[in-house]
């Protein structure tokens, strides 16, 4: 999840940003000049990644709790196959894998 927010926000959505900068000022200094849409909505890609990991990683932060307290419970109970499971949907929430919410 960390990979991909780094990508999205200061690798390519920097240029992004940008490259939607330097488009605004070429309109603003010849007003025949229009807009690019292509830079807009890609500078817009970014950011609504940047909202989709800014929302998971409030629910990621609780999720990890409530899985680390029930591995404790499940290997109080000896239950191995349970406790690879709930890593198993750490992994997933850390790789980025997950659904993203609904917003």
């Amino acid at each position: 999840m960390l990979k991909t927010a780094v990508f999205y926000t200061y690798v390519d959505g920097v240029g992004a940003a940008i490259d939607w900068l330097v488009d605004l000022e070429l309109f603003l200094r010849e007003p025949s000049h229009e807009l690019d849409m292509g830079v807009a909505y890609h500078l817009l890609y970014h950011l609504y990644n940047w909202y989709q990991f800014n929302v998971l990683l409030a629910d990621g932060k609780a999720g990890v709790l409530e899985r680390l307290k029930e591995i404790k419970e499940l290997a109080s109970n000896g239950d191995i196959e349970a406790i690879i499971s709930t890593v198993e949907q750490l992994e997933s929430m850390f790789e980025g894998s997950q659904n993203y919410p609904s917003f």
